[in-house]
């Protein structure tokens, strides 16, 4: 019984994994940790699970909102919802994060919200972030 109750309280009760945000990262450009596992996305409200695919924006008044797929954080940019002071996108393949200035978008299949966008390295990237949201617009934006 007690080893039951010893394996019941290291793995079911362990808190989420954290994504901490960079030490060097002060507000207003600081990101709140997230909660894998546990946290839903602000957009579609799915369990944040994935966190080659998280997103996040910080609005002017110091919000911090999180999201399980870049494409639901542009989609709220398309639809006006979303006003972000900055942005910032994990990295797919890697464990970093990437700026506004810094990312472009790969086309992949298999994302959490399936809108098939992964951030990568400007470099690496074939879609800036306004071409993702000129197509996120065309597919879902007011009026269609």
């Amino acid at each position: 019984m007690l080893v039951l109750l010893a394996v019941c309280l290291t793995t079911s009760c362990a808190p989420a994994a954290e994504d901490p945000a960079p030490p060097h990262d002060t507000p207003p450009t600081a990101a709140a940790p997230i909660r894998y596992g546990e946290q839903a996305c602000d957009a579609c409200v799915m369990v944040i699970g994935a966190p080659a695919y998280a997103a996040q924006a910080m609005t002017a008044d110091g919000r911090v909102l999180s999201f399980d797929d870049p494409g639901c954080l542009v989609l709220e940019v398309v639809m006006g919802r979303l006003e972000p002071a900055r942005s910032r996108f994990r990295h797919a393949d890697e464990d970093r994060w990437l700026a506004l200035d810094e990312v472009a978008f790969v086309r992949r299949e298999g994302t959490p919200m399936d809108f098939g966008y992964a951030a990568v390295d400007r470099a690496e990237g074939e879609l800036t972030f306004e071409q993702v949201r000129a197509e996120m617009d065309a597919r879902f934006g007011p009026g269609r």
